[in-house]
């Protein structure tokens, strides 16, 4: 289980959506093979993955810029 964080400031008002992955073998990309990945990833919201990503809906939320908010993000 990775735990990790990253802090982000200074975003105006708006609807944001966070995707992250872990480059297991550090060359820098998400490497999948016939469309499946091969190493972990997540997305804001933790959506139920089906077949592709996620759609902007599934993953979005609303940030107002005197807000702070913690996204938990478990990865697949």
């Amino acid at each position: 289980m990775l735990n990790e964080g990253a802090k982000i400031e200074n975003l105006a008002n708006g609807k944001y959506s966070v995707a992250i992955f872990h480059d297991e073998n550090g060359n820098n990309k998400f490497d999948s093979i016939l469309g499946i990945p091969l190493e972990n990833f997540g997305f804001s919201n933790n959506p139920t993955i089906y077949l592709g990503p996620p759609s902007f809906e599934e993953t979005s939320f609303f940030l107002n810029e005197k807000e702070k908010k913690k996204i938990e993000i478990f990865l697949k």
